[in-house]
C-alpha cells in the first residue's frame, strides 16, 4: 500500500490489468493483488542486521574482559509470519478495488505511518494509549481492502464468507509479526475475537456446521504456528502444558496470564537492544515445588518466591546479585505497576554501564515475575 523503508511497513498494492476488464454485468472492474515480497525482504533485513551489529558490539566491549563464553549465540534465523497455506492464500488473493475504497485504503495506511513516528514523551501507560489510533488505523485498511475480496473465476466479488472473515485477520497478524512484540500480535488480528466466536453456540448456529470447522481449523493453525515460533527462538516451556477444553471445540487454551509472554519480550527487546546485557537467560520457578537450578538462580528464586518488595542486592560466591523487583501480577494494579519492571532494569543497567547477566524468573502457577542482574 505504502513504500516507506522506514517506520511501519506496507505490503504494496499492485494493479494487474493494463487494458480495460468487465465483470459478469459488464461493468469496469480494478483489480489488485497485495504484494508482500518487498516489505518482508526489508524487515528481514533489518532483522539480519541488528543481529550483526549486536554481535559486533558484544565481542567488541565484553569479550576480552568476560571472555568469548558469555557472548550470546546469534539470534535465531527470520521466521516467517504465517503458515505456507495461509501466506500462499493472501498472496493468491485478488481484490477489485473502486476508486472510493482505495482512497480510504491509502488515507489509513498513511496516517497509521504518521501517527506511529510521532515522538510521544510520555510514560509506558500513555504511550499504549496513543498507539492504538496507530492500530486502529491498520486495521480500517486491512478491513476494508478484505471487503474488496474478488473471485476472479466468478467475476464477482467473492462469497466465501469464512475467507473473508479471515483475510484481515491473517493480514493484520502478517503485518505485525516483525513490526511489534510477537506477544501482542494475537490480539492485534483479532485471533482472541475467534476464539471467543468459536465458543459462543449462538455465533456457531448463525454461521453454520462447516464454516465453524474451516474457522477451527484456521485457528489451529495458527495456534502450531506461534508454537512453533517459540521453539524457534527457545521459548517453547514459556507457556508450560497445553491444556485441551473439549467445550471450546478443539481450540487450545494456554494456562499462563498473557501478560507474562508480552513482559517475556520485553526483555527480549531489552537484550537484543543493550549492549551492557551480555546474556539473558529465563527460569521458570513454582515456589510451590522443588526445584534444581544453578546456586545463584536457586538463592535469587528463594528471594523471588518469598518477597514482593525491592531488595537492593545480595553478594553470592564473590558475584553481585541485583534483584530490583519481584511482582505478583494477579490484580489489574499489579499488572500496570510491573509494566515499569522492564523500565527499571534498563535504567539501572544504562546508569551503572557494567556487563549484566540478565536473569529473568517467571512463576507461572503464582503469576509472578521478577528479574536479577549478575554483575561482573
Amino acid at each position: 500500500m505504502l513504500g516507506h523503508k522506514k517506520s511501519l511497513l506496507f505490503p504494496r498494492l499492485v494493479h494487474l490489468q493494463k487494458e480495460e476488464v468487465k465483470d459478469y454485468k459488464g461493468q469496469l472492474v480494478n483489480l489488485y493483488r497485495l504484494d508482500w515480497s518487498g516489505m518482508e525482504k526489508i524487515l528481514q533485513e533489518n532483522y539480519e542486521a541488528s543481529d550483526r551489529n549486536r554481535a559486533d558490539q558484544l565481542l567488541k566491549k565484553w569479550e576480552e574482559p568476560l571472555g568469548a563464553t558469555l557472548c550470546p549465540p546469534k539470534d535465531p534465523p527470520f521466521f516467517p509470519a504465517l503458515p505456507a497455506k495461509q501466506v500462499k492464500n493472501l498472496d493468491s488473493c485478488i481484490f477489485n478495488i473502486k476508486p472510493n475504497y482505495r482512497n480510504e485504503i491509502l488515507r489509513n495506511a498513511k496516517r497509521a505511518v504518521a501517527e506511529h513516528d510521532i515522538e510521544r514523551k510520555f510514560d509506558t501507560n500513555i504511550r499504549e494509549m496513543c498507539q492504538q489510533t496507530v492500530e486502529a488505523h491498520v486495521e480500517v485498511a486491512f478491513s476494508l481492502l478484505a471487503d474488496c475480496f474478488y473471485d476472479i473465476n466468478e467475476m464477482k466479488f467473492s462469497r466465501d464468507y469464512v475467507l473473508k472473515f479471515m483475510m484481515p485477520k491473517w493480514m493484520l497478524f502478517r503485518f505485525w509479526f516483525h513490526q511489534t512484540g510477537w506477544g501482542l500480535v494475537w490480539d492485534l488480528a483479532k485471533f482472541n475475537e475467534l476464539e471467543d466466536n468459536l465458543n459462543d453456540n449462538e455465533w456457531c448456529e448463525r454461521v453454520g456446521r462447516d464454516s465453524v470447522e474451516r474457522y477451527n481449523k484456521y485457528l489451529l493453525d495458527m495456534q502450531a504456528n506461534m508454537e512453533d515460533y517459540e521453539k524457534h527462538i527457545g521459548w517453547d516451556d514459556c507457556n508450560g502444558e497445553k491444556e485441551i477444553d473439549e467445550k471450546s471445540k478443539g481450540t487450545i487454551k494456554m494456562p499462563v496470564d498473557a501478560i507474562l509472554d508480552n513482559l517475556l519480550e520485553e526483555f527480549t527487546e531489552l537484550y537484543r537492544r543493550n549492549s551492557n546485557i551480555v546474556s539473558l537467560d529465563v527460569a521458570h520457578v513454582n515456589s510451590k515445588m522443588p526445584f534444581e537450578l544453578d546456586k545463584s538462580v536457586t538463592d535469587i528464586a528463594y528471594v523471588f518466591s518469598r518477597r514482593n518488595n525491592m531488595v537492593p542486592d545480595m553478594v553470592i560466591e564473590g558475584e553481585k546479585i541485583t534483584v530490583p523487583n519481584v511482582y505478583s501480577i494477579k490484580s489489574k494494579q499489579e499488572q500496570e505497576n510491573s509494566k515499569n519492571l522492564c523500565k527499571n532494569v534498563e535504567g539501572f543497567v544504562n546508569k551503572e554501564n557494567r556487563p549484566y547477566i540478565l536473569k529473568v524468573l517467571v512463576d507461572e502457577k503464582d503469576l509472578k515475575i521478577g528479574a536479577a542482574l549478575i554483575q561482573f
